[in-house]
């Protein structure tokens, strides 16, 4: 995934902005957001502009600990934080099912009186 697919995940997300509002907020016009868009061809400044207005962070993590980046105005600061990454091994399909044995059936089971606009 690119950081233009990235970007427009983040803004549709977010609900805090659109791409017009957001050249407007990164000093741009919109034909030059669009150009960084279409050629994915943000610069780092790009990237933090536009996680401040979002309201976001970049984070790297590495396998020791989570190093955070935040952005306050220009200045982007380094500070180990406690969290660990945990990772889970993948356990592939055939795995997973080894110890079924076909006798599974299906069942309707009630899950109560409708409450919004389930569709029948």
């Amino acid at each position: 995934m690119n950081a233009s697919n990235i970007i427009r995940m983040m803004i549709k997300k977010t609900k805090k902005t659109n791409q017009k509002l957001l050249a407007e907020t990164m000093g741009i016009n919109r034909k030059t957001l669009d150009s960084k868009f279409y050629r994915d061809s943000f610069e780092v400044s790009d990237l933090l502009k536009i996680t401040d207005v979002l309201g976001l962070k970049i984070v790297f993590i590495d396998d020791e600990q989570q190093m955070m980046f935040d952005t306050a105005g220009q200045d982007v600061s380094i500070s180990p934080t406690t969290k660990k990454l945990v990772r889970r091994k993948h356990i592939p399909l055939r795995e997973r099912l080894k110890d079924y044995n076909g006798n599974y059936k299906a069942e309707e089971w009630d899950t109560g009186e409708p409450v919004g606009k389930e569709v029948f």
